[in-house]
């Protein structure tokens, strides 16, 4: 109104000087040319003012994502309550995972700093520091983060006695929110139960993580052997914020979690190619699980290895097969695949007969392919922290073919 105000007065003063001089020049501009020149000016000069002001008003105070200090504060009030001490053994990554050509911190806690294991991201785009909303959890030894072909990469190692997981996690931003688009792709793993399992994986990705072909090699060391096993194309599609699996065999699928959380498991709910019969978890006074049972329901063919263990006493099952998805408890993370045994105790040995029990006795180095039919996988472990125990066992149902 004000402004409006002002070009009526300027209007009107320029119509009495005019007026009263009009007459002495004709050869000057006519006073309605005068007055339409003069409200055009004024009309885009309100107008350039009003944009600069809007352009103002959303580019908003600016904030220093690299105030540590300001930094901390935030964390403090907004996301954990931790001492200082502790924060400045955080590491801060910058990186634009929005888009928007700003950068957002990326915090990677210490572990075990006050017991906060989640990755979080602060942003400044709105002239004040906000938590962008995710899910992504710390792992124990290693949490590598990068920003490449429009995802935040986090390269996360972790895993227990006699096994080793790097696993690779890709997240995309929806517009609100951090979504984790790709779980624990593994990049390496390695299991050491010598002399039952004794073997190394390695993840290889070629291409831009948006379409890319990803090779999983396994090297045996107790047969000095590597073998391929998988070769699959990652295909990303933005609009649904999900990969297409193509595998080797020219079979599609969507990808499926490589890694449940054990608060995740849920009775009546398919766990590979099994039922999950029941769930029994125990957790520690600060909620921290530390125990799992898991029964399971249905029957499979299992291929493998028998071979005597004398830290036994009992003929032992070797299957490179991953039966199962990797299971999270805490922050140490496990594959029921991997301890195989049966029961009643001796119902292998019993199948397989005396005369070859003795010789794989007598020979440690002796094994023999066999394929079994079993059934109702049951698996525990318990975490303590340190000396990690898992194992599981099969009902023998019979064994179905016998290689010596």
């Amino acid at each position: 109104m004000k402004k409006l105000f002002v070009l009526g007065l300027v209007v009107g003063l320029l119509l009495i000087m005019l007026t009263g001089c009009g007459s002495q020049d004709t050869s000057q501009k006519s006073e309605e040319e005068l007055k339409k020149e003069i409200k055009e000016e004024l009309i885009a000069e309100m107008k350039a003012e009003e944009e600069v002001k809007e352009a103002t008003k959303a580019e908003g105070p600016k904030v220093d994502m690299k105030d540590k200090d300001a930094l901390y504060q935030f964390v403090k009030r907004e996301i954990v309550d931790i001492s200082r001490e502790n924060f400045d053994r955080w590491e801060v990554n910058y990186f634009d995972v929005t888009g928007d050509g700003t950068e957002e911190a990326v915090l990677i806690p210490a572990f075990s700093a006050d017991q906060y294991e989640k990755i979080e991201i602060v942003s400044g785009d709105s002239g004040e520091y906000t938590r962008i909303p995710s899910d992504i959890p710390l792992a124990k030894y290693k949490n590598v983060p990068e920003f490449k072909d429009g995802f935040l990469a986090v390269t996360a190692q972790t895993g227990g006695t006699g096994e080793q997981f790097e696993t690779l996690s890709l997240y995309d931003y929806n517009g609100s929110e951090m979504i984790n688009v790709l779980n624990g792709l593994y990049i390496k793993h390695t299991v050491s139960f010598y002399p039952d399992a004794d073997f190394e994986e390695t993840g290889n990705i070629d291409g831009k993580l948006t379409n890319f072909v990803y090779t999983l090699t396994k090297y045996d060391k107790l047969t000095d052997t590597e073998t391929t096993e998988k070769e699959e194309q990652y295909i990303y599609d933005a609009n649904t914020m999900s990969f297409e699996v193509k595998g080797s065999e020219n079979n599609s699928s969507s990808q499926s979690a490589d890694i449940i959380d054990a608060k995740d498991l849920k009775t009546g709910e398919p766990f590979g190619e099994l039922t999950i019969g029941k769930v029994s978890l125990w957790t520690s006074e600060d909620g921290i699980i530390n125990d799992l049972e898991l029964n399971l329901k249905g029957e499979l063919t299992l291929r493998g290895e028998a071979l005597y263990s004398d830290y036994e006493g009992v003929i032992v099952f070797i299957t490179s097969d991953r039966l199962f998805p990797d299971i999270k408890i805490g922050d140490v993370v496990i594959n029921p695949s991997s301890g195989v045994g049966f029961r009643p105790q001796n119902a292998l040995s019993e199948q397989l007969g005396e005369v070859l029990v003795n010789k794989m006795k007598d020979n440690p180095d002796y094994k023999i392919g066999l394929e079994v039919k079993a059934k109702d996988f049951i698996f525990a472990a318990r975490i303590p922290g340190s000396g990690d125990q898992v194992g599981g066992n099969w009902e023998l149902i019979e064994v179905t073919d016998i290689d010596t």
